[in-house]
């Protein structure tokens, strides 16, 4: 199935008035993924886990480490234009999410690697969104939490 079809079959069955696509600026990229924020699907992982190994794993999941006992790494996907997830530390342990072969642009740093919640205190309620521009992953930090780029 093309691309282009995926979303459109998403699109559809999330009950969305508008398309998923991607606008040109970092903003705009912020934006477009939080439209479609309030109705998509959780995932909770308790283990290191890649990204879209499943077909539940749609556009704009929302991963949890609830109920993970160590730490958890989230590895993404290639980078294709569109795709974005968003990931929440809901237990008292590290999550990293990390752009696996693929460079990403986060805090300061155009050519991290990853983002990792990893300080006492400040991994509860830890929130980021990996927004793919079809060169890069984008690692935002939404939260207040501190966050350690590599």
């Amino acid at each position: 199935m093309a691309n282009g079809n995926i979303l459109a079959l998403w699109n559809r069955l999330a009950g969305r008035q508008q398309t998923a696509e991607i606008d040109a600026t970092t903003n705009g990229l912020i934006v477009r993924a939080f439209q479609s924020f309030i109705a998509t699907a959780t995932s909770a992982r308790t283990a290191n886990y890649t990204v879209g190994s499943f077909a539940t794993d749609v556009i704009g999941t929302i991963f949890t480490n609830r109920g993970a006992a160590g730490p958890v790494i989230f590895t993404l996907p290639a980078p294709t234009a569109g795709q974005y997830y968003f990931f929440a530390g809901v237990v008292a342990q590290t999550m990293t999410i990390t752009a696996g072969s693929a460079i990403a642009v986060t805090i300061n740093n155009a050519a991290a690697t990853s983002i990792s919640f990893s300080t006492a205190g400040q991994q509860i309620g830890s929130f980021a969104v990996a927004i793919a521009d079809g060169t890069q992953w984008l690692l935002v930090n939404l939260s207040n939490n501190s966050a350690t780029v590599a």
